[in-house]
C-alpha cells in the first residue's frame, strides 16, 4: 500500500470534524464606556511595576510583623534553618511537602 498525504489529510479532517466538534464563539465587543486608547494602555503596561510578595525582603517584613502578634513561633531565620521554606533566587519558596511534627515551637 502506498502512502498518500492528501488522502490521509482528508481522512483525518473528516474524523476530527466528526469526533471533535468546534464551537464558534464570536468576539466579545467591549462596551463603549470601557474603551481605552491604545496609547494609554501601552503607557500603563510600560510603567507597570509588579510587587512580588515572595521577595525575600518583603516576606521577612511581613513574617516579622505577624511574628510580633504570635510570640513563641520560629523567627524567619529559624524557619529557614528548620526547612519550612527557603530562599531561591531572592524569593521565598515553600516546600512542596512541609514538615509534619513539631509544628509549633515551645
Amino acid at each position: 500500500m502506498k502512502y498518500a498525504a492528501a488522502e490521509t489529510r482528508r481522512i483525518l479532517r473528516d474524523r476530527f470534524a466528526r469526533y471533535l466538534p468546534v464551537t464558534q464563539n464570536g468576539a466579545a465587543l467591549p462596551s463603549q464606556g470601557a474603551l481605552l486608547r491604545d496609547e494609554l494602555l501601552l503607557k500603563l503596561l510600560l510603567n507597570l511595576r509588579p510587587v512580588l510578595e515572595s521577595d525575600a525582603g518583603r516576606a521577612r517584613v511581613s513574617y516579622d510583623a505577624a511574628l510580633a502578634k504570635n510570640l513563641g513561633e520560629r523567627s524567619f531565620d529559624e524557619a529557614i534553618a528548620d526547612g519550612w521554606f527557603r530562599i531561591v533566587w531572592g524569593r521565598v519558596a515553600a516546600e512542596l511537602r512541609p514538615k509534619v511534627g513539631d509544628g509549633m515551637k515551645g
